[in-house]
Formats: C-alpha cells, structure tokens, sequence
C-alpha cells in the first residue's frame, strides 16, 4: 500500500458528489470518495501498526522503508522550508502529519486558552505566544510514541540534502505543519 500511494498526491476536483447515472438509480448513491481517500487508508495503516506495539522502536520503520527508497525528488520538495505551511502534500507526508496532529492537540488547547484569557491576544504578543507554544511542545512530545518518534527521526536520515526543512530538521518541519494543520482547522471551524 505505502508503495503504491506514498508519494502520491492527490489533485483536488470540483463536486465530488453527483449521481451515478444508472437507469436504476434511486438517487440515494454515496458518491465518488473524497480526494483525501489515499491518505485515510495509510492513516488507518499507521494508526493500526501504532497500536500494536506503541514501543517498538522500528515497527513504522521497517513499512515505510521501501516507500522512502522510491520516492521521487519532487515528493521530497515537500519537506523544504517553503512548504512548511502547505496544505497540499503527498500522501505518506499527510498521513504522517494527520497522525501526529492528536498527540499536539493540547498545544493548540493551550494556545486557545491563552487567546481566549487575554494573554496572546494582540499583534504585540506573538512573540509570547510563540514561546507558550514551544514550552507546550516540551511537556507534550514525550506523549509521542517510541515508533512514531523513531520514524520522524528515520525520515530525517533518509531526506535527500538538497532539502532544507524548518531549521535543518525534517522532524521538526514536520511536527510544525501538524500544528498549522490543526490551526487551519480550527479557523475553519471558527468562520
């Protein structure tokens, strides 16, 4: 699976709801899948192999390792600093991102709190807020599991050089862009 759609990346359409066309159609079909079906499936996957043995050190490892070894340069531009804040990823990033983004959620609850009490409310204080938000990385990584981590950190090793994540650090980068993947989602929601 991780080899057929890991670098994949999914082209965003117009409606994905229309009717089948059938002449026996009762108007009641469930339509085409959405455009984030691939990345669901390695989700599933991933969250799946967690589960099985949290602490494993190379559980996730040893399944994405043949993916990473035939994933194109292009899909790999997708760790550069630039990219950063892209919603728009191939699928093993996103899923990655995506499974990540539960273990960082009391960051961002934290980061509401302090919007909603007052204290990062305004321009002048983001630079506080900034570091409320690195001092609630601290206490919330060590929540992350052992295969998780390790598979970041594998990810790193295998980055090709001409990358350059967010301060030199695929792990970093990609811990970034699962916290301003659930911001995104939160000011959706909030329009």
């Amino acid at each position: 699976m991780f080899i057929q759609m890991g670098a994949f990346l999914p082209e965003v359409k117009g409606d994905e709801y229309s009717n089948c066309g059938l002449s026996a159609c009762t108007k009641t079909c469930v339509g085409s899948a959405q455009t984030n079906w691939p990345c669901l499936v390695i989700q599933g996957i991933l969250w799946s192999l967690i589960y099985t043995d949290p602490d494993s050190p190379n559980l996730l490892t040893q399944v994405i390792e043949p993916m990473l070894g035939r994933v194109k340069q292009t899909a790999w531009e997708y760790l550069d600093k630039n990219k950063v804040w892209s919603l728009t990823r191939p699928v093993w990033i996103s899923a990655i991102v995506s499974v990540l983004q539960p273990y960082l959620s009391p960051v961002i609850e934290e980061a509401l709190h302090n919007i909603e009490s007052g204290h990062t409310w305004t321009l002048s204080q983001v630079p506080q807020a900034m570091n409320l938000m690195i001092e609630s990385l601290l206490h919330v990584v060590e929540d992350i599991p052992v295969c998780l981590t390790s598979l970041l950190f594998y990810i790193q090793e295998q980055a090709p050089v001409e990358i350059s994540p967010i301060c030199d650090s695929v792990v970093l980068h990609l811990v970034m862009s699962a916290l301003y993947t659930s911001i995104h989602t939160y000011i959706i929601i909030f329009r």
